[in-house]
């Protein structure tokens, strides 16, 4: 299927180009992947729908979710980027050079300037991967760079980072938006940037009202000579899948992203819409909390991971818009794939014997919360609860109409048993493991822990080997894909849906909009 090609080399190239000195200087300034259809046209406004609105703050440091990330990625630079195809690109810094595995030095622009109008220096990027990197900021991604043993900033052009250890996830991880680049005076002002967003990147913060919109406008002064050609870029949090389609078909905004898997073959249909690949680094999953009874017993977890039927659920749930996770968290498409299948269909049988070796007593009763802005996840729910009925497991499904209020009840008070939900952006297979099933690690919802597994995930990512890398990743995947804390189910299609007036709309498998830096719309 169109969603699913494979974009593993350079996925691959992503996560080694840096420490095997490939990169830097040869690619121009911020992703310039993909030919526009005709001659640019500078001016004009482009409004997004989006899934959900920013939860928790917009500071990029502090970022605790995904959708908090879309804006930070236009609004802030960073020392690298990612293109359209998750290849490492220069950002901040025009090239860079390995010293060794544990030393690098990155070469900086000097004709950058914060929102604000001051001059953007080696010593901003200083201070802002230090308080990245500080845990008194509470980073939900400080984690990422506990390899950076020391920053230096020799000079007003030069930064240079020394590691620990080496960490092949590093630059993809300097690429992300949560890395941003933050004027310090501006923090010191406002104690953070939940409400003030000043970056350099290609667009300047104008206003957010939460569930309402975010609304951005062209950086005048962005280093990129003549970029971004649009005027302003409107966000819209509009949470309920068919307000979001109806959104776009009556001209209320000009993209729909995560576009319903019921309405893909319909949409790309509708005239004057294009409906593009869909290509996602998402992983959906039956997640469980496996620090209470019952599912801290592994018996129980792998008798649920044998019942259920992956394939059927793609076929019904998503309409077989993805593929199966029927072996590791990474998708067949992707180069770190763990190959064969640990589970095929559904089997009972083999799920009642664990069921019964646990010796938990049944009927199990278990609370299952769901968002209702994702059908497909409640379909797939409803599904799941006939099948471990079966199995004596009965549960309650509670659904939560708006994102923060499912976020809070499931992640946060963790008030459920078990949820569906995907895990993603995901480039670096580091990210597709580490991130959610390390010890400790900020984006481990289900408080899993599993030594083998931390020290296979170390192995992975302190090597730039890449047959190493896979061999240790292949290991931790299977024992998480056995007994970890996922029922693993799907990778699935999330593409944009977009009016034909939009050109040069480039939808990433990390599912960031910094590709709007070489959007244009077409005037009237």
């Amino acid at each position: 299927m169109a969603a699913q090609k494979r974009w593993g080399l350079a996925a691959m190239v992503a996560a080694v180009l840096f420490l095997t000195g490939c990169g830097g200087g040869s690619q121009p300034g911020p992703d310039s992947s993909g030919a526009p259809a005709g001659e640019p046209q500078s001016g004009g406004t482009i409004t997004i729908g989006l899934l959900a609105d920013a939860v928790g703050g917009l500071d990029p440091h502090k970022t605790p979710n995904q959708q908090s990330t879309w804006a930070d990625g236009l609004v802030y630079s960073r020392l690298v980027g990612l293109d359209a195809e998750g290849k490492v690109i220069p950002d901040l810094a025009e090239k860079w050079e390995v010293v060794s595995d544990t030393e690098y030095t990155f070469q900086i622009r000097s004709d950058v300037k914060f929102h604000n109008g001051r001059e953007l220096t080696a010593d901003d990027i200083k201070y802002s991967l230090d308080r990245l990197r500080n845990p008194d900021t509470g980073s939900s991604k400080g984690y990422w760079f506990k390899s950076i043993q020391d920053i230096e900033a020799p000079a007003p052009d030069r930064i240079t980072l020394t590691l620990s250890k080496p960490d092949a996830a590093l630059l993809v991880h300097l690429a992300n938006p949560v890395a941003a680049v933050v004027p310090q005076e501006v923090v010191e002002a406002e104690g953070d940037l939940n409400q003030k967003m000043v970056g350099s990147g290609p667009f300047v913060f104008v206003s957010h009202t939460p569930g309402v919109s975010l609304v951005l406008k062209k950086n005048p002064d962005y280093f990129v000579k003549g970029l971004p050609y649009l005027d302003e870029v409107v966000l819209k949090p509009l949470e309920d899948e068919n307000t979001r389609v109806n959104a776009l078909k009556a001209g209320d905004i000009d993209v729909a992203t995560f576009v319903p898997v019921n309405m893909i073959d319909a949409l790309s249909k509708e005239p004057g819409v294009t409906v593009n690949d869909g290509r996602s680094g998402q992983m959906y999953a039956l997640l469980m909390q496996v620090g209470r009874p019952p599912l801290d017993n592994l018996q129980v977890r792998q008798a649920i991971m044998n019942a259920v039927d992956r394939q059927a659920l793609v076929e019904g749930a998503i309409f077989g818009k993805g593929v199966p996770l029927s072996s590791g968290p990474i998708p067949s498409w992707h180069p770190y794939h763990l190959k064969g299948d640990i589970y095929k269909g559904s089997d009972m049988k083999k799920a009642e014997r664990l069921m019964k070796e646990s010796g938990v007593a049944t009927p199990i009763n278990l609370t299952m919360g769901l968002w209702s802005g994702q059908t497909f996840a409640i379909n797939a729910g409803q599904v799941i609860q006939q099948e471990l009925k079966k199995l004596g497991i009965n549960i309650e499904i509670k659904q939560y109409g708006d994102y923060a209020s499912y976020n809070k009840a499931v992640f946060v008070e963790k008030v459920h048993d078990i949820t569906i939900q995907g895990l993603g952006g995901k480039i670096d297979p580091n990210d597709w493991l580490a991130d959610v099933f390390q010890t400790g690690s900020r984006s481990n919802l289900t408080d899993y822990s599993d030594p083998a597994v931390d020290a296979l995930l170390d192995e992975g990512r302190a090597t730039t080997d890449v047959a190493k890398r896979k061999a240790a990743y292949d290991k931790a995947q299977k024992i998480i894909a056995e007994s970890g804390p996922f029922a693993l189910l799907w990778n699935m299609e999330q593409p944009d849906a977009i009016v034909d007036r939009v050109k040069n709309y480039q939808h990433r498998p990390d599912l960031q909009l910094d590709g709007l830096v070489t959007t244009w719309v077409e005037q009237k």
